[in-house]
């Protein structure tokens, strides 16, 4: 079979997906593949299926994809198809939480390319599914280190696909650190990009920005923007069939609910983002919502549900390993503790909550107070060490350099930019 008849087999199994004729398409896609004999071409059909179950949120069926395409890829000895399949599933790892793979398959994935290959397009796209994953893991360092490198390739091959995620990234980090005046520049950047540049945009990519953009209204209390966003990227998210989008628009319209003070609408829309999360076994969405419901419960005072809800997003975010939300549920879990005089159980949740902010560096080297204790503004230096923004402009600070590079090995940096 050559690789356009394979392509149409391919499309047609996808029309058929989007049809709710999953067991169809998946028996289209199986008998497409059996008669494919030459390795090469079953590759290249591979790749065009795992790109299109990937804009669709498949990203399991993606993973499970790119095991096939990397056994190809190691029978055939090609060094440049292992770096894709590595890629691949470093990829779709990253989107399902399983970010400890994703590293690993990230690093494999770098090992294999070169920027001979495809004019080191990929390369771009291995750092930004590191990225990804470094910011998993809370590693906002490591997060803005690989995120810049992913710039730095798309910049160099004009790459605006790649540009408009990597602002995303950037996105996402400044908001966990509560810096949501930075976090929506870069949001509204990448907006920017989908609306003025004509490019073929995906759906999937416009809805993600459009969730991202309405995620960061919130944080900022411009809750009809909020909503208005959110809608959109719910809209598209059910258009192109992405369960995965769908449960977490589901799950921003829950807070979107709660800081209107409805908690009978986000109760809904949680319980739904829930089931729907379930299903797809999305544990990264499961434990945004959870966050969610604390801040609810505590908000009503019904303390007994919301020690129920951090109890369980402590047991999530741990198995995900999303530091920063073990360190937040730590917290919850130390305020409701006094809440109940239990003096030696609050003091054991504070002390794993300061140990924490150590480890992920959330004490500002220059005031020692906590980054992103509530809203804040920081600025992430050259080597990715991050400060309050007042303390980096101190003129003492800009003349000695980074603190953290100083103390850990003598080297001096610039200021990082944005």
């Amino acid at each position: 079979m050559g690789q356009g008849n394979g392509k149409r087999d391919i499309e047609e199994g996808l029309r058929l997906f989007k049809s709710c004729k999953e067991e169809k398409a998946n028996k289209l896609w199986k008998q497409t593949l059996d008669r494919t004999k030459d390795r090469n071409i079953r590759f290249i059909m591979l790749k065009h299926l795992i790109d299109a179950l990937y804009n669709m949120g498949r990203y399991r069926d993606c993973a499970n994809f790119a095991i096939e395409q990397l056994t190809a890829a190691n029978i055939m000895d090609r060094r440049d198809f292992k770096a894709e399949a590595y890629w691949n599933l470093a990829r779709s790892n990253a989107r399902i939480g399983e970010y400890q793979k994703a590293i690993s398959f990230g690093k494999h994935a770098m090992s294999n390319s070169s920027e001979k290959d495809n004019d080191g397009q990929l390369l771009g796209y291995i750092h930004l599914a590191l990225a990804e994953s470094h910011l998993g893991f809370s590693d906002f360092q490591g997060a803005l280190e690989q995120a810049g490198r992913a710039l730095s390739h798309a910049t160099r091959t004009d790459d605006l696909i790649l540009e408009c995620e990597i602002y995303v990234i950037y996105g996402d980090t400044y908001l966990a650190l509560k810096d949501y005046d930075k976090a929506m520049k870069f949001y509204i950047r990448a907006s920017e990009m989908i609306r003025c540049l004509g490019k073929p945009w995906s759906p999937q990519l416009k809805a993600s920005v459009l969730l991202k953009v309405a995620n960061g209204n919130r944080k900022q209390g411009v809750l009809d923007r909020a909503l208005q966003s959110c809608e959109e990227a719910m809209r598209l998210a059910v258009q192109e069939k992405d369960y995965m989008l769908q449960a977490r628009c589901l799950a921003t319209l829950g807070d979107i609910h709660r800081s209107r003070k409805d908690s009978e609408r986000a109760h809904s829309k949680y319980e739904a983002a829930w089931s729907q999360a379930g299903e797809i076994g999305d544990h990264v969405c499961q434990l945004y919502i959870l966050m969610g419901l604390i801040k609810m419960f505590m908000s009503a005072r019904e303390f007994d549900k919301g020690k129920e809800a951090a109890t369980r997003g402590l047991e999530v975010s741990s198995a995900v390993g999303s530091k920063i939300h073990v360190l937040r549920c730590h917290w919850f879990l130390y305020q409701l503790s006094l809440n109940d005089d239990d003096s030696a159980l609050s003091k054991d949740h504070a002390k794993k909550f300061d140990v924490l902010l150590r480890e992920l560096q959330l004490y500002c080297g220059v005031c020692h107070d906590v980054i992103g204790k509530e809203k804040d503004n920081v600025y992430a230096m050259e080597c990715c060490h991050i400060y309050h923004s007042k303390c980096a402009e101190n003129s003492q600070f800009r003349s000695k350099g980074c603190l953290n590079c100083r103390i850990s090995s003598g080297i001096l940096s610039k200021t990082h930019p944005s």
